[in-house]
């Protein structure tokens, strides 16, 4: 289904002009400039001819002929970078040799060599946790596969085959969110692992919206358009303590929505922005400052206000607006039930008018957005200053050759004398070849740093189990650590190919 270097390989293959096809049953004599009409099957009779022809074409082309659309192919094929194959031919884990395969796929969409949008970024980072729950014993196969969009929803263990569309797809989207705002510790760490959070007392907002962007990227497959995943953004720091459902189905939050004020929070909290977004009502906010524009009834463009999803939530939970909004999420599960299309209009006491077709500028009129002015705060009294925490060291965790600067002192008070600054040293200028000796020394004391941080570990993990000592490094060091490290995986990344731009050519 996929395979490492897949996109490369088959624009490698565009500008050879062969096919995927012919490579494994077999090219065309005139592919390889031979007259009739027969097919080569055999790579060893037809490699060597068309190596032959491409050759022929490099040394007929001067250097300077690399156009990237109408240059020569033997051309635009040298300037393309080679990479390994793997080939396996047989395993007893395929699931496990799938997850294997498409980390590295995941990976490049979160880090990408290749222009890959946000929708595809957010839904590689879900794919990469639940591959980590499955591969951690932490999430069943199959659950994992529906999640990740390969699987039919009916598939999960909690479908049934009385749920509709709507149901269905509300199963799955709730699923997805309490695997990424999980309440279970186990998980929670798993998750941080798999997207380099920081601690929960350190969450910040920025890393609680990739979650919900995550978990909006994910949904969105279960509809027949995607949205932008920033509409998923509603959650505030809180989340990082994991959300915690009713486990109520969703046709019994919309029949007590009416009466039931913790059913209509629910609806509006994790369900109104998904369904108001799959069928174009609302959108995240572009950020610009000239609004949006919709098309009114009357076919003339009309430019919207510009607000937010949040203020769209807070407009549906406006207590003069209760039973229209109870009206409209109903009228948006019916329309998804009846096969996605456009719903109804409702009235302010929540009646669907049939036949009218809700549209943004209708949603704008009927939920107006909250224009009031926030209430001014009151100056904080200011605190007196206390001691900063700082990180535990982890010398422990690093070589003996690696030197650790010492921790500053606490600060036992404020200090009110000036302090003189340090005079500025300025290092001379190195040459390129100076530069270039520094790159290879210091790729080969990261090389040899690498190895013997292995080591340690190893060393470590045999003194403890020798000691008895089940967990040797405490959580806090270990997240630190951890994060260290997958900060400078991210940067070690990008360093191949800035080698390669700088390298001279073969």
């Amino acid at each position: 289904m996929a395979v490492r270097g897949n996109n490369r390989t088959q624009k490698r293959q565009s500008i050879f002009r062969l096919t995927s096809g012919e490579v494994l049953a077999g090219v065309p004599a005139e592919k390889l400039e031979r007259d009739g009409n027969e097919v080569i099957c055999d790579p060893r009779d037809w490699l060597p001819e068309f190596s032959a022809v491409l050759n022929r074409e490099y040394a007929e082309t001067a250097d300077d002929e690399l156009d990237p659309t109408s240059g020569s192919r033997a051309r635009r094929a040298a300037a393309i970078a080679v990479v390994d194959a793997h080939l396996v031919i047989g395993t007893p884990t395929p699931q496990r040799l799938y997850r294997i395969v498409q980390m590295n796929n995941r990976r490049d969409h979160v880090h990408p060599p290749l222009e890959f949008d946000a929708l595809d970024r957010s839904r590689a980072l879900g794919r990469s946790v639940l591959g980590m729950y499955v591969a951690q014993g932490a999430m069943d196969e199959k659950t994992a596969e529906v999640l990740s969009g390969i699987a039919p929803i009916r598939e999960l263990p909690q479908a049934t085959p009385d749920m509709t569309v709507s149901e269905l797809r509300d199963l799955r989207s709730m699923l997805l969110l309490q695997e990424l705002f999980p309440v279970d510790p186990r998980k929670r760490l798993l998750l941080r692992r798999a997207l380099s959070e920081n601690p929960p007392s350190q969450l910040k907002a920025s890393e609680i919206n990739q979650r919900a962007r995550t978990w909006s990227a994910l949904a969105s497959e279960s509809y027949p358009m995607p949205w932008n995943p920033r509409v998923g953004q509603v959650f505030s720091t809180r989340a990082r303590e994991g959300i915690v459902l009713s486990g109520r189905r969703l046709p019994e939050l919309l029949a007590a929505a009416d009466t039931d004020d913790a059913a209509f929070d629910e609806l509006v909290s994790y369900r109104a922005a998904h369904w108001l977004a799959s069928f174009g009502i609302i959108e995240a906010d572009r950020g610009s400052l000239d609004g949006q524009e919709a098309i009114a009834d009357t076919g003339e463009r009309v430019r919207r206000s510009r607000r937010t999803v949040m203020n769209c939530l807070q407009a549906l939970r406006h207590e003069k607006s209760r039973q229209a909004a109870t009206g409209l999420l109903k009228s948006l599960a019916a329309a998804m039930d009846d096969g996605d299309r456009r719903p109804w209009r409702v009235s302010s006491s929540g009646k669907e008018l049939v036949g009218r077709e809700m549209t943004p500028l209708w949603f704008d009129s009927e939920f107006p957005k909250d224009t009031g002015t926030r209430p001014r705060k009151a100056a904080a009294p200011s605190a007196p200053l206390t001691a900063a925490a700082t990180p535990l060291p982890l010398t422990t965790l690093l070589p003996a050759t690696t030197s650790v600067p010492a921790p500053a002192p606490p600060v036992g008070s404020l200090v009110t004398a000036p302090v003189p600054a340090a005079p500025a040293v300025v290092a001379p200028a190195l040459t390129p070849e100076a530069l270039v000796d520094l790159i290879e020394t210091r790729v080969q004391e990261l090389h040899a740093a690498s190895g013997r941080l292995g080591d340690l570990l190893g060393e470590l993990a045999e003194r403890s189990r020798a000691a008895s000592v089940a967990h040797p490094i405490a959580r806090q060091r270990a997240d630190t650590a951890v994060r260290l490290l997958n900060q400078s995986l991210s940067r070690l990344r990008k360093l191949p190919e800035l080698m390669e731009d700088l390298t001279e050519p073969e």
